[in-house]
């Protein structure tokens, strides 16, 4: 018997913080498309259910569209059962329709005692967060010890088993010893895993695609393989777009167009795809008279990628000595700022924008 677990997907988010308002209404589409993606490989490795460990919408109130279209993608894939625990972002999502029975017969749905579901040879408890941690809850959980038990959660693990009003966290040892095999969690989102007791062992599934750059690296699914007893697991990769946040040294270089080679450089190197998100980090020291065109740099590579950004993490530096006979204007302000009694750091600025302006440049917060 193999199931899926995954988390996180949190479709309907509002994605304009890196795109423009029509790669953020494309980019939701890839969400949902990538959702159902999984689910037909699902159905190609004849799982029986999936398991969604919270957050699958970024909101209780999603467009409508957006649950239009994931209800519809339940009833489509009527021969899966779908174990859906919401998390802290889609908390109260369905509670009238679940009340009423509304909802299709194959999605099942968890509250804030625990249930427990019978799928085969497992059973599948789970309990949602009440809005601070899952302490009381854990204390009452209550399984077979002769049964194969999957239990799902959503929460930051923590090793503190006293009582925690934090919210949405998950206080692992007073989970363990407690007859689990598999801990299916949700809300990190990256996959690990680990050893939960001498019996079981805890996984947070990551989430199926990242969204922005705080959700850089590899992003997927989990599938279990369960035979005789015995749970099995496999990271699946996924999602039509990689996030990559990349590092860029360019100390010393003097004009945009050395910062520019050093980009293509390491751009290839990195073998991207068109397909991703790229934000370049410039680091290193560079000269205060370093011509450097962050505009130009953005322009360069924003058309090449899905979604191009560039920050300056640059520091400037000066060598006074090549100022000190200089005769021209430039030279006499240099001197004239250097002794001021202000922090080097606060010098070195003034002299930058001095300079740029001495030279006719515009000065903008690019620079």
């Amino acid at each position: 018997m193999k199931l899926i677990h995954c988390a996180d997907l949190h479709l309907g988010s509002n994605l304009t913080t890196n795109l423009t308002a029509e790669q953020a209404q494309k980019r939701n589409y890839e969400l949902i498309e990538n959702f159902e993606r999984m689910i037909q490989y699902g159905i190609n490795e004849q799982v029986h259910a999936i398991l969604l460990s919270g957050d699958v919408f970024d909101t209780a109130q999603p467009p409508m569209w957006v649950a239009t279209a994931c209800l519809e993608l339940f009833q489509r894939y009527s021969e899966l059962e779908f174990f859906y625990l919401r998390g802290n972002h889609d908390r109260h999502l369905w509670e009238k329709e679940k009340k009423e029975g509304a909802l299709p017969a194959n999605l099942h749905m968890f509250d804030r005692d625990w249930v427990s579901y019978v799928c085969d040879d497992i059973v599948i408890t789970g309990v949602e967060c009440k809005g601070d941690s899952l302490y009381e809850q854990a204390k009452t959980l209550d399984l077979e010890e002769g049964q194969l038990n999957i239990v799902m959660l959503h929460g930051a693990i923590t090793e503190n088993n006293h009582a925690i009003t934090t919210e949405d966290v998950v206080p692992i040892e007073l989970f363990r010893n407690r007859n689990i095999d598999y801990l299916a969690l949700g809300h990190i989102h990256s996959f690990f895993e680990g050893y939960l007791d001498q019996r079981g062992r805890y996984c947070y599934s990551g989430c199926l695609e990242g969204r922005g750059f705080d959700e850089c690296g590899q992003k997927g699914f989990v599938l279990l393989d369960l035979k005789e007893s015995q749970i099995t697991t496999s990271f699946i990769p996924w999602g039509k777009r990689k996030l990559h946040e990349i590092e860029v040294p360019v100390d010393g270089c003097m004009t945009t167009l050395e910062i520019a080679r050093k980009i293509d450089g390491i751009l290839k190197d990195s073998k991207v795809s068109g397909e991703d998100y790229i934000k370049i980090c410039l680091v290193g020291q560079v000269d205060v008279e370093c011509e450097k065109n962050s505009l130009y740099l953005q322009q360069k590579w924003g058309e090449q990628f899905f979604c191009f950004q560039l920050e300056d993490h640059t520091k400037f530096i000066i060598d006074y000595n090549d100022f000190l006979f200089d005769e021209s204007l430039k030279g006499e302000f240099v001197r004239k700022i250097q002794n001021m009694d202000l922090p080097e750091e606060d010098k070195i600025a003034m002299i930058r924008y001095g300079i740029l302006a001495l030279s006719g440049e515009e000065i903008t917060e690019c620079d």
